[in-house]
């Protein structure tokens, strides 16, 4: 599928030759951000690196297991690469979420 809307009309024939065709139907799809991170685990800076480049207002929030926001920046303008100094978080498991626009994309990654 392809990002965004796409219209798909259907077209059924028979085995005896009859075609009929169908309305079409609007199908919206908004694909996630794709994302790795590096290092993982990590100690003080971890590096997020984009599949594609995004561009716009772009939210990085990092949750702790217990779903508590221990972490929230913004960052404005285009982007492949994003630096995240994470020395002050406490040492465990966390969820990464990274928000543009109406797409998302979320990992996980061990702080020590």
């Amino acid at each position: 599928p392809f990002d965004g809307t796409s219209y798909y009309r259907l077209s059924q024939t028979d085995y005896d030759g009859t075609t009929e065709v169908f309305n079409p139907v609007v199908v919206n799809i908004v694909l996630p951000i794709v994302f790795s991170i590096n290092p993982n685990p990590v100690t003080d800076v971890l590096f997020l690196y984009l599949e594609d480049q995004i561009d716009g207002r772009t939210d990085i929030v990092i949750y702790n297991t217990r779903g508590k926001q221990v972490y929230r920046k913004s960052f404005i303008g285009e982007f492949t690469t994003l630096k995240l100094r994470v020395k002050d978080l406490n040492r465990g498991y966390y969820v990464l979420t990274v928000t543009q626009d109406k797409k998302s994309g979320t990992l996980k990654f061990i702080k020590e």
